[in-house]
C-alpha cells in the first residue's frame, strides 16, 4: 500500500481496464524483476544499459500513441505539483532505507532499485497527470473533459459529501503515512545494525542479532530502536488495514476510487 491515497485516480481492476501507460509500465517492472531472478547473469553496466534502452523504447512507444490518440497534457496546479514532490520524496526514502541491505552496485540487486525507480517515477508523472492508470482517464485527456481545476479528484469529493467523511479520510491518511515511515525507519536502522554488528561480543557490542544463520552482537541502543520501531511497525500495520475495511465497507468513507 502506498501512504498517498488519490482519489482521483481510477485504479483499474482489468487488464482492459488499463491504460497503455500502464501496461508499458508492467512491462518494464517484469522486465526488471526477470533481470532479478537471472542473478548476475549480466554486469551491472549490462543492467543499466538494459535498463536504460528498454525504457527509451517503451517511452517512444507511449510518445507515437499519444500522438495517434490526440492526447491532450490536462495540465497541473499547485495541488498536483506538491503530490509530486511529496511523492518523490516518499520513493527516495524507500530506495535509501534498503541501502544498508542491498548495495546499489550489486547486480544481484540492482534490478530491484530500478524495478522501485521505475514505479516511482510512474507515481510522480501520474500525480502531474502525464500518464494515466485507467484508459478512461487516458481517453478524458484526449477529450479534454479534464483540467486543472475540474479534475476527477473534485468529482470524487463533492462539497456534498459530510465534513466527517473527509476529516476521517485525512486523518486516516496521516496515520498511514506515520506507520509506513516508522516501517522505513526499522528497515533502515535494522540493516544498517546489521551492517555495523561484530562476530565477537564486547561492552559496547552486547546484544544477539541472528544475520545469515550466525550469531552476531548489536549495541544496546540498536536492539532498543529496533525493538521499539518494529513494534510500532507489527501493530501499526494489521491496525491500519482493518481500519481501511472498516473504514469503506461499514463507515462508507471513501479512501481509493476504482476505474468504471
Amino acid at each position: 500500500m502506498w501512504p498517498l491515497y488519490d482519489l482521483g485516480t481510477r485504479y483499474p481492476r482489468r487488464l482492459s481496464e488499463m491504460s497503455l501507460d500502464y501496461k508499458l509500465m508492467f512491462v518494464y517492472h517484469i522486465s526488471m524483476m526477470m533481470l532479478f531472478a537471472a542473478r548476475r547473469a549480466l554486469s551491472v553496466e549490462m543492467e543499466l544499459t538494459f535498463a536504460a534502452v528498454l525504457a527509451t523504447g517503451l517511452s517512444v512507444l507511449a510518445i507515437k500513441h499519444r500522438r495517434a490518440a490526440g492526447w491532450r497534457w490536462p495540465g497541473a496546479g499547485a495541488r498536483e505539483m506538491v503530490a509530486a514532490l511529496t511523492t518523490a520524496a516518499l520513493v527516495g526514502i524507500f530506495l535509501f532505507a534498503a541501502t544498508p541491505i542491498a548495495s546499489t552496485r550489486d547486480p544481484v540487486m540492482l534490478p530491484w532499485y530500478l524495478a522501485g525507480l521505475g514505479i516511482g517515477l510512474f507515481l510522480i508523472l501520474m500525480k502531474l497527470r502525464l500518464v494515466r492508470m485507467s484508459q478512461i482517464d487516458f481517453e478524458a485527456d484526449c477529450h479534454g473533459a479534464s483540467s486543472v481545476g475540474t479534475s476527477a479528484a473534485n468529482v470524487a469529493t463533492p462539497d456534498m459529501e459530510p465534513a466527517w467523511k473527509r476529516r476521517v479520510r485525512a486523518g486516516f491518511s496521516a496515520l498511514f503515512l506515520l506507520v509506513w515511515l516508522d516501517g522505513m525507519a526499522f528497515f533502515y536502522v535494522h540493516g544498517n545494525s546489521r551492517h555495523e554488528a561484530l562476530t565477537v561480543r564486547t561492552g559496547t557490542h552486547s546484544e544477539p542479532l541472528v544475520k545469515h544463520g550466525r550469531i552476531v552482537y548489536i549495541t544496546p541502543a540498536q536492539d532498543q530502536l529496533r525493538s521499539v520501531l518494529g513494534t510500532v511497525m507489527m501493530v501499526g500495520i494489521p491496525l491500519m488495514l482493518a481500519s481501511a475495511l472498516v473504514l469503506e465497507k461499514w463507515a462508507g468513507v471513501q479512501l481509493s476510487r476504482r476505474s468504471g
